[in-house]
Protein backbone atom coordinates (compact mmCIF):
# COMPACT_ATOMS: atom_id res chain seq x y z
CA UNK A 1 0.00 0.00 0.00
CA UNK A 2 1.16 3.55 -0.78
CA UNK A 3 2.23 5.11 2.53
CA UNK A 4 1.33 8.60 1.30
CA UNK A 5 -2.17 7.36 0.61
CA UNK A 6 -2.35 5.93 4.14
CA UNK A 7 -1.44 9.34 5.62
CA UNK A 8 -4.09 11.01 3.45
CA UNK A 9 -6.66 8.40 4.49
CA UNK A 10 -5.91 8.92 8.19
CA UNK A 11 -6.29 12.71 7.74
CA UNK A 12 -9.59 12.26 5.92
CA UNK A 13 -10.93 9.87 8.54
CA UNK A 14 -10.10 12.36 11.30
CA UNK A 15 -11.56 15.29 9.35
CA UNK A 16 -14.81 13.38 8.80
CA UNK A 17 -14.77 12.18 12.43
CA UNK A 18 -15.21 8.59 11.32
CA UNK A 19 -15.69 6.38 14.35
CA UNK A 20 -16.17 3.01 12.66
CA UNK A 21 -14.52 1.48 9.61
CA UNK A 22 -14.78 -1.77 7.67
CA UNK A 23 -11.68 -2.78 5.73
CA UNK A 24 -9.47 -5.64 4.64
CA UNK A 25 -6.77 -6.97 6.95
CA UNK A 26 -3.94 -5.30 5.00
CA UNK A 27 -5.42 -1.83 5.42
CA UNK A 28 -6.21 -2.49 9.07
CA UNK A 29 -2.56 -3.44 9.68
CA UNK A 30 -1.43 -0.16 8.08
CA UNK A 31 -3.85 1.98 10.09
CA UNK A 32 -3.00 0.54 13.49
CA UNK A 33 0.19 2.65 14.03
CA UNK A 34 -1.80 5.84 13.43
CA UNK A 35 -5.04 5.20 15.26
CA UNK A 36 -6.20 3.15 18.19
CA UNK A 37 -8.56 0.53 16.82
CA UNK A 38 -10.74 -1.56 19.10
CA UNK A 39 -13.81 -3.77 19.03
CA UNK A 40 -12.61 -5.82 16.07
CA UNK A 41 -15.45 -7.73 14.44
CA UNK A 42 -14.34 -10.12 11.69
CA UNK A 43 -16.80 -10.56 8.85
CA UNK A 44 -16.75 -12.99 5.97
CA UNK A 45 -17.70 -11.54 2.57
CA UNK A 46 -19.52 -14.19 0.52
CA UNK A 47 -20.85 -14.31 -3.03
CA UNK A 48 -23.00 -16.79 -4.93
CA UNK A 49 -22.90 -17.70 -8.61
CA UNK A 50 -24.97 -20.89 -8.53
CA UNK A 51 -27.28 -22.47 -5.96
CA UNK A 52 -26.23 -25.96 -4.87
CA UNK A 53 -28.60 -28.87 -5.18
CA UNK A 54 -29.70 -30.05 -1.73
CA UNK A 55 -32.79 -31.50 -0.11
CA UNK A 56 -35.04 -28.63 0.95
CA UNK A 57 -37.70 -28.62 3.62
CA UNK A 58 -41.34 -28.26 2.51
CA UNK A 59 -42.74 -24.74 2.51
CA UNK A 60 -42.80 -21.57 0.47
CA UNK A 61 -41.23 -18.11 0.25
CA UNK A 62 -43.48 -15.05 0.48
CA UNK A 63 -43.01 -11.28 0.55
CA UNK A 64 -43.64 -9.98 4.06
CA UNK A 65 -46.80 -7.88 4.42
CA UNK A 66 -48.04 -5.62 7.26
CA UNK A 67 -49.96 -8.51 8.84
CA UNK A 68 -46.55 -9.86 9.94
CA UNK A 69 -45.41 -6.56 11.51
CA UNK A 70 -45.57 -7.71 15.14
CA UNK A 71 -43.68 -10.91 14.36
CA UNK A 72 -40.96 -9.20 12.30
CA UNK A 73 -40.52 -6.52 14.97
CA UNK A 74 -40.08 -9.19 17.67
CA UNK A 75 -37.64 -11.17 15.51
CA UNK A 76 -35.54 -8.10 14.76
CA UNK A 77 -35.50 -7.13 18.44
CA UNK A 78 -34.25 -10.63 19.33
CA UNK A 79 -31.74 -10.61 16.47
CA UNK A 80 -30.12 -7.39 17.68
CA UNK A 81 -29.72 -8.88 21.16
CA UNK A 82 -27.97 -11.94 19.71
CA UNK A 83 -25.62 -10.06 17.35
CA UNK A 84 -22.04 -9.55 18.48
CA UNK A 85 -20.63 -5.99 18.39
CA UNK A 86 -24.02 -4.55 17.45
CA UNK A 87 -25.91 -2.18 19.71
CA UNK A 88 -29.24 -3.47 20.95
CA UNK A 89 -32.39 -1.56 20.01
CA UNK A 90 -35.56 -0.80 21.92
CA UNK A 91 -38.78 -2.58 21.01
CA UNK A 92 -40.09 0.72 19.64
CA UNK A 93 -37.06 1.14 17.36
CA UNK A 94 -37.28 -2.50 16.27
CA UNK A 95 -40.93 -2.01 15.34
CA UNK A 96 -40.12 1.08 13.25
CA UNK A 97 -37.35 -0.76 11.42
CA UNK A 98 -39.70 -3.69 10.85
CA UNK A 99 -42.22 -1.27 9.30
CA UNK A 100 -39.52 0.11 7.00
CA UNK A 101 -38.35 -3.37 5.97
CA UNK A 102 -41.88 -4.47 5.12
CA UNK A 103 -42.60 -1.22 3.28
CA UNK A 104 -39.50 -1.74 1.11
CA UNK A 105 -41.11 -4.81 -0.44
CA UNK A 106 -37.79 -6.62 -0.12
CA UNK A 107 -38.34 -8.55 3.11
CA UNK A 108 -39.12 -12.23 2.62
CA UNK A 109 -40.43 -14.93 4.95
CA UNK A 110 -40.34 -18.71 4.77
CA UNK A 111 -43.62 -20.42 5.67
CA UNK A 112 -43.50 -24.10 6.62
CA UNK A 113 -45.98 -26.64 5.30
CA UNK A 114 -48.47 -25.50 7.96
CA UNK A 115 -48.15 -21.87 6.74
CA UNK A 116 -46.32 -20.91 9.93
CA UNK A 117 -43.57 -18.23 9.51
CA UNK A 118 -40.15 -19.65 10.37
CA UNK A 119 -37.50 -17.15 9.27
CA UNK A 120 -36.87 -13.93 7.37
CA UNK A 121 -34.31 -12.35 5.03
CA UNK A 122 -34.04 -8.92 3.44
CA UNK A 123 -32.37 -7.99 0.16
CA UNK A 124 -30.91 -4.67 -0.96
CA UNK A 125 -30.11 -4.10 -4.64
CA UNK A 126 -27.00 -2.16 -5.65
CA UNK A 127 -26.08 -2.25 -9.33
CA UNK A 128 -25.88 -5.89 -10.36
CA UNK A 129 -25.47 -7.05 -6.76
CA UNK A 130 -28.09 -8.07 -4.21
CA UNK A 131 -26.97 -7.91 -0.59
CA UNK A 132 -28.68 -10.24 1.87
CA UNK A 133 -29.29 -9.05 5.42
CA UNK A 134 -31.64 -9.26 8.40
CA UNK A 135 -31.46 -13.05 8.19
CA UNK A 136 -33.12 -14.49 11.29
CA UNK A 137 -34.78 -17.75 12.27
CA UNK A 138 -37.16 -18.09 15.20
CA UNK A 139 -35.43 -19.93 18.05
CA UNK A 140 -37.90 -22.81 18.07
CA UNK A 141 -37.49 -23.27 14.29
CA UNK A 142 -33.69 -23.47 14.12
CA UNK A 143 -31.61 -26.41 12.89
CA UNK A 144 -34.45 -27.52 10.60
CA UNK A 145 -33.29 -26.11 7.26
CA UNK A 146 -35.77 -23.26 6.96
CA UNK A 147 -33.19 -20.48 6.57
CA UNK A 148 -31.28 -22.49 3.95
CA UNK A 149 -34.52 -23.02 2.01
CA UNK A 150 -35.35 -19.30 2.14
CA UNK A 151 -31.86 -18.15 1.14
CA UNK A 152 -31.72 -20.72 -1.69
CA UNK A 153 -35.13 -19.76 -3.09
CA UNK A 154 -34.41 -16.04 -2.83
CA UNK A 155 -30.97 -16.53 -4.41
CA UNK A 156 -32.45 -18.43 -7.35
CA UNK A 157 -34.92 -15.62 -7.90
CA UNK A 158 -32.10 -13.02 -7.84
CA UNK A 159 -29.86 -15.02 -10.20
CA UNK A 160 -32.76 -15.49 -12.63
CA UNK A 161 -32.98 -11.67 -12.77
CA UNK A 162 -29.19 -11.40 -13.45
CA UNK A 163 -28.24 -10.26 -9.95
CA UNK A 164 -25.27 -11.65 -8.01
CA UNK A 165 -26.20 -12.44 -4.37
CA UNK A 166 -23.68 -11.31 -1.72
CA UNK A 167 -23.71 -11.28 2.07
CA UNK A 168 -21.56 -10.61 5.11
CA UNK A 169 -21.40 -12.99 8.04
CA UNK A 170 -20.00 -13.04 11.55
CA UNK A 171 -17.07 -15.46 11.40
CA UNK A 172 -17.63 -16.24 15.09
CA UNK A 173 -20.71 -18.27 14.10
CA UNK A 174 -19.45 -21.20 11.98
CA UNK A 175 -22.87 -22.91 11.97
CA UNK A 176 -24.56 -20.10 10.03
CA UNK A 177 -21.57 -19.81 7.70
CA UNK A 178 -21.79 -23.52 6.89
CA UNK A 179 -25.47 -23.06 6.10
CA UNK A 180 -24.64 -20.36 3.55
CA UNK A 181 -21.87 -22.50 2.08
CA UNK A 182 -24.28 -25.41 1.73
CA UNK A 183 -26.52 -23.15 -0.37
CA UNK A 184 -23.51 -22.35 -2.57
CA UNK A 185 -22.04 -19.12 -1.19
CA UNK A 186 -18.26 -18.89 -1.43
CA UNK A 187 -15.98 -16.88 0.84
CA UNK A 188 -14.42 -14.02 -1.11
CA UNK A 189 -12.45 -12.26 1.62
CA UNK A 190 -12.42 -11.39 5.31
CA UNK A 191 -13.11 -7.86 6.55
CA UNK A 192 -12.39 -6.20 9.89
CA UNK A 193 -15.08 -3.93 11.30
CA UNK A 194 -13.39 -1.72 13.92
CA UNK A 195 -13.95 1.32 16.12
CA UNK A 196 -11.41 4.12 15.59
CA UNK A 197 -10.19 6.44 18.32
CA UNK A 198 -7.98 9.54 18.32
CA UNK A 199 -4.47 9.38 16.88
CA UNK A 200 -2.13 7.77 19.39
CA UNK A 201 1.33 8.35 17.81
Amino acid sequence: LDQRAIHDLVSDLKAMQVQKLTCKQALYDELRPYSECSGIFKMGAYYLSEVNDFCRVPGEMIVATPIYLNLVAQWWYEARIEMANVQEVSKTAARQEAKDLIASGNLYLWLDQDQCPCCMAHIQKCGDLVKFGHVFTAKEKRQKGYAKALIASLSEDCIAKAYCPVLYTDLAYPASNKAYEKVGFQLSHILNHVSIREETV
